[in-house]
C-alpha cells in the first residue's frame, strides 16, 4: 500500500509514486509534463490519481479527455500498420465475453480472423479475384490483401457512412454488388443476413462463408453448392465459428 505524503513526486522504498492527500493540481501539472515528453500512459495514469483525490477536479477531467484522445489516434494508427495487433487485444478471451464481442464486432469484424484461415483463403484461391460483401471495416479484405489475395470490398451505403476502414471498400449494398463487379470467388459473414440473396445472384463458382457451426446452413445451401471445407475460428463462447469454403453444383 502506498503512503500518503505531500508530495506527488517522491517515492517510497519499493519505487511507488506517493499520493498526495491534499493536492491533486500537482498531480495534473506532473501529468502535463509527462504529455510533454510523450509519455500518455503515464499521464493517464496521474491524472486517473488527481481524479480520485478530487472527482470534482475539472482540469483533471479536461486533461484526461486530451490524452485519451491521443491515445486512440495512436492506437488507431497502430492498427491501421499491423491489423493483427487489434485482433489480439480485441479478441476472444479471458474476461466479459459479451462485452468483448460486442465491442469487437463494432470497432473490428463481425467474425474473428486467424492466421491459419487467412492462409487457407488465399491459398485456395490462388490468383482468383475474391469480392467481399457486407465487409464491415474491411478486416478481412485487408488481411488476404496483404497475403496478395486481389480483393473487391464491398459493404452498404447506409453502413459505410459511419465506419472507418481498413482497407478501401467500395459503397455498393451486397445484392448490386455481385452484379456489378466481377469476381470469381465470393466472401461473406453469413452473420450479415445477406447470404441467401447474394449466392443466388453471384455468378462465380466458389465462395467462402464465415458462419456459424451449424449444420442449417449447409443444408440450405446443399441443392446448388457443396462444402469441400471447414476451418475452425475463435469463438466468443455464444457460438461455434467456422470458415467454409463452397464450390457450386453442376446445374
Amino acid at each position: 500500500m502506498s503512503t500518503v505524503l505531500d508530495d506527488p513526486d517522491r517515492l517510497d522504498l519499493t519505487g511507488t509514486i506517493q499520493i498526495s492527500r491534499s493536492d491533486p493540481e500537482r498531480w495534473v501539472r506532473r501529468a502535463r509534463i509527462s504529455i510533454s515528453m510523450g509519455e500518455l500512459e503515464q499521464a493517464r495514469e496521474d491524472l486517473h490519481i488527481a481524479l480520485q483525490l478530487d472527482p470534482d477536479c475539472l482540469e483533471a477531467r479536461l486533461e484526461l479527455l486530451r490524452v485519451d484522445a491521443q491515445l486512440d489516434r495512436l492506437q488507431e494508427e497502430l492498427y491501421d500498420q499491423d491489423p493483427w495487433m487489434a485482433v489480439s487485444v480485441h479478441g476472444p478471451g479471458q474476461g466479459l465475453t459479451g462485452r468483448r464481442r460486442a465491442f469487437f464486432e463494432a470497432n473490428v469484424a463481425t467474425t474473428c480472423p486467424t492466421i491459419a484461415a487467412v492462409e487457407a483463403i488465399a491459398s485456395w484461391v490462388g490468383r482468383q479475384t475474391v469480392l467481399e460483401v457486407g465487409a464491415g471495416r474491411g478486416l478481412w479484405s485487408r488481411l488476404l490483401a496483404d497475403r496478395g489475395v486481389e480483393m473487391l470490398t464491398t459493404e452498404s451505403p447506409r453502413r459505410l457512412d459511419d465506419l472507418s476502414t481498413w482497407t478501401h471498400v467500395l459503397a455498393l449494398e451486397p445484392e448490386r454488388a455481385v452484379t456489378a463487379l466481377s469476381a470469381e470467388v465470393l466472401l461473406v459473414d453469413a452473420h450479415s443476413g445477406v447470404l441467401p440473396d447474394v449466392l443466388a445472384r453471384f455468378r462465380g463458382r466458389a465462395a467462402v462463408v464465415l458462419s456459424t457451426g451449424s449444420t442449417a446452413l449447409e443444408e440450405g445451401l446443399a441443392a446448388s453448392w457443396s462444402c469441400v471445407q471447414t476451418v475452425r475460428l475463435p469463438s466468443f463462447g455464444e457460438r461455434p465459428e467456422r470458415l467454409r469454403f463452397f464450390v457450386r453444383r453442376h446445374p
